[in-house]
């Protein structure tokens, strides 16, 4: 029905100009106006209409020209280069269509590629969201793997007791085991410069002595006193090398002040997460209530109180208690 309403459209206009054309006295009119007129009608059609339409309208507009320039007296052509003009009324049918043709079949082409392409990115983006979801589960499994809850707490009994030398290696080893580091170093301030007090680290790999302030994750943890990982330095755009700690952390007295630094140089990259950051703040809050609190006179007054019959928990329950606060340990 559409190609019949269009056929009868396109044959109104030939037609018409036809008419026209014949009626008016060429004296009336201008050179080659009917031409244009016969070419801005084919040129509509095969824009607007279908493709068998612009054909036939081409053709019919080509007919109807040469019909009017070879059998009307006053449409005669002044020169042979002018009986081409039907067939250049015919190309034009033609060739509009089909190059518009061309550009409609390029731009369905188009649109279905941007849908695939659109629906797999938001497959992709699901998949994104369904890996980070797995990532986090994982690195809240993995977190909670190496040691309990009640194994951390027996060790810090354990380096609660000890003479404030030895808290520190064993700060050191607490550290190693609980957070699965490979190298750690302890550094405690005197007068301006840090000194190494305890150290474990892996074969070709040694501390220096003195603390280097100028390294970034230092500096941040000096000039924060919170734990820092190397995530927070290069989020600041801070060249690191590859030397550079991993981890590292303060030991804050009473008053806040800072008395040492914990620094991390190798761990496993599964364990380098948020949550062992705060497991490793954790700690070192914890050690540092055990400087500020009193040991037992001696480890044998200490291991009898913690060998009470019936009550197991006596020397952590003193820990605490002596500590004057609670810390919540969280993964």
């Amino acid at each position: 029905m559409l190609l019949i309403r269009e056929m009868v459209e396109a044959l109104c206009g030939v037609s018409g100009l036809l008419g026209l054309a014949w009626w008016i006295p060429a004296s009336w009119r201008p050179s080659h106006l009917l031409f244009c007129a016969f070419f801005l009608l084919v040129f509509a059609v095969a824009v607007r209409y279908h493709m068998l339409i612009a054909y036939s309208t081409g053709s019919l507009a080509a007919l109807a020209y040469g019909l009017l320039t070879w059998l009307h007296p006053a449409q005669q052509p002044a020169s042979p280069a002018l009986a081409l003009e039907p067939f250049l009324l015919l190309l034009t049918g033609i060739c509009t269509s089909d190059i518009l043709r061309w550009q409609r079949l390029r731009l369905r082409a188009l649109e279905r590629r941007y849908t695939r392409v659109h629906e797999a990115l938001q497959k992709a983006q699901t998949d994104c969201q369904q890996l980070e979801l797995a990532r986090e589960m994982l690195e809240r499994q993995v977190s909670g793997l190496p040691t309990s809850l009640g194994t951390i707490s027996e060790k810090l009994i354990h380096l609660w007791m000890l003479k404030e030398e030895q808290r520190f290696s064993a700060l050191v080893d607490l550290l190693i085991s609980v957070l699965e580091a490979q190298s750690c170093a302890c550094y405690v301030r005197e007068g301006d410069r840090w000194r190494l007090c305890a150290e474990r680290m892996i074969e070709g790999c040694a501390h220096a002595p003195v603390l280097n302030r100028e390294n970034p994750l230092v500096k941040r943890v000096l000039d924060l006193h919170r734990v820092s990982t190397i995530y927070d330095t290069l989020a600041q755009e801070q060249a690191v090398s590859s030397e550079v700690a991993v981890m590292a952390g303060p030991l804050l007295n009473q008053a806040g002040e800072l008395t040492g630094v914990v620094i991390i140089d190798s761990i496993p990259l599964l364990r380098l997460t948020p949550g062992t950051a705060r497991l490793f703040g954790s700690l070192l809050q914890l050690f540092a209530l055990c400087l500020q609190t009193a040991a037992p006179e001696t480890l044998d007054e200490s291991r009898a109180a913690h060998a009470a019959p019936g009550d197991p928990e006596q020397a952590e329950s003193s820990f605490l208690a002596r500590a004057g606060r609670s810390i919540i340990l969280s993964q």
